[in-house]
Formats: C-alpha cells, sequence, structure tokens
C-alpha cells in the first residue's frame, strides 16, 4: 500500500510543474509556446548571474525588453549560476535542446552571453 501511494505521488509530481513567470506572464500557460531562450550574462558587481527569458514577447520600451524571471509575488528571482537557472527551467517543465555562448567587445572589454534554448516538457506529444 505504501509503495502504491509513494508511486502515485510521484508520478503527479513529476506531472505538476511550477510557474515560470517572465515579468507578469507564466509562460508554462502560454497554449502555443514550445520554445523558449534563456540568455545568461555576468552583473558586474555581483556574483550572481542576469537572467532573461525570450519567449518572443513585445518589448515594453525602446530598449528595454519584458524578460526578467520573477517569482510569483512579482519579485525578481536571482540566480546563483547559469546552472542554478537552468536547474529552475528544468525543475519546472523545459527541458535543454542547445546551447551556445557568445562574445562581444563591450566597453573595452570582452563580455560573455551564453544562450540556452528550452523546449516545453509535453508540448509535442
Amino acid at each position: 500500500m505504501r509503495t502504491t501511494l509513494a508511486l502515485i505521488l510521484f508520478f503527479i509530481g513529476n506531472m505538476t510543474y511550477s510557474q515560470v513567470i517572465v515579468e507578469d506572464v507564466n509562460i508554462n500557460e502560454i497554449e502555443n509556446l514550445a520554445y523558449c531562450q534563456v540568455v545568461a550574462s555576468g552583473n558586474m558587481f555581483s556574483n550572481k548571474v542576469k537572467i532573461n527569458i525570450d519567449y518572443g514577447q513585445h518589448e515594453k520600451k525602446f530598449g528595454k525588453t519584458n524578460s526578467s524571471v520573477k517569482n510569483k509575488d512579482g519579485k525578481a528571482i536571482k540566480f546563483n549560476s547559469v546552472f542554478d537557472a537552468i536547474n529552475f527551467m528544468a525543475n519546472n517543465g523545459w527541458k535543454l535542446i542547445d546551447a551556445y555562448p557568445l562574445t562581444t567587445d563591450a566597453f573595452g572589454g570582452k563580455k560573455h552571453v551564453y544562450h540556452y534554448t528550452f523546449e516545453k516538457i509535453g508540448f509535442f506529444n
């Protein structure tokens, strides 16, 4: 009986996902959304990384993107590392399918920006 109950709870837990809120939009609830891209860059004055998610949303204002990740209370999530963000996405129903870095010369130095493409688990099933 305990084994059966444990298996039921395990499968229910794996079928339900939390929320991935980009600004005020839970992207897990967007019906036709199959892919998104996590863009990670270092913060100049912090050891945390800056994470933005591009799912095809419109920009709010010129040069200002609507892409920071927030919790259910509307506060920005601070990720400790890129893998903290990748695990966050995996735990919320997204599968990593591609990753690549881009390096640019910015303000006299090199800036590394990492791109991770995710697919919504179960979208094509």
